[in-house]
């Protein structure tokens, strides 16, 4: 069974077959289960480092039938990542813990990563360019309200614009539009705090952070 949530159908399109996906801070489990059942994973493992959505997760993977095939480990990060993961998820986090989490792995066997930042992207992407990670897709949906940049990566060189780092070069390359649609909200948002804004200090800053908004949806 497919996931109902919009943000994990397009990580599960990201995804390439791989022989083994690892899905750090797994949750309820739900992408490790779609990434088999779909035939995108042979194998996965979902870790967390709590024990409760641990638990969850079992239960699901459980009802699905999948229990010879996903692990379920309890770690921080990717502590326990093995040679045979080809693909690592991280996702539903902040950029900077994402950021960590990378920076502490050995991610010399992983072939690709599927990362989904709740904020702080750019520290994302940043991290990526400096640590030899090319940005090979990338999506922007909408779920529950919310919006989400998903980034696939494989190794490899690159070189972002602050821009870039910020709003994804795929993102802007393609003229995304669920991105340009976030964009004319943001701008709308700052045109209105603009407008309250007695400082003219202030307001400037604002004028110059909506002109640049405006020039990457022209």
């Amino acid at each position: 069974m497919l996931p109902k949530s919009p943000r994990l159908l397009a990580a599960l399109d990201l995804l390439t077959e791989v022989r083994c996906l690892a899905d750090v801070g797994t949750d309820h489990g739900y992408f490790p289960i779609a990434a088999v059942q779909s035939g995108k994973a042979s194998r996965a493992v979902a870790s967390d480092n709590k024990p409760a959505p641990l638990a969850t997760a079992a239960e699901h993977i459980a009802r699905s039938g999948l229990q010879d095939r996903i692990d379920l480990v309890l770690a921080d990060g990717l502590s326990f990542l093995r040679v045979d993961i080809a693909a690592v998820s991280i996702m539903g986090m902040g950029g900077f813990l994402i950021e960590r989490i990378l920076d502490a792995a050995d991610l010399s066997a992983v072939e690709q990563l599927i990362l989904g930042p709740n904020n702080d992207h750019a520290a994302v992407r940043g991290w990526l360019e400096d640590h030899g990670w090319r940005i090979a897709d990338e999506r922007f949906v909408r779920d529950r309200g919310h919006d989400y940049q998903l980034i696939s990566a494989v190794p490899g060189k690159m070189s972002l614009c602050p821009d870039e780092r910020t709003y994804g070069p795929i993102l802007l390359k393609t003229r995304n539009e669920g991105l340009l649609g976030h964009l004319r909200q943001k701008i709308a948002a700052l045109s209105e705090a603009r407008s309250l804004a007695r400082d003219p200090d202030k307001r400037q800053e604002l004028e110059i952070r909506i002109r640049n908004l405006e020039e990457l949806i022209r």
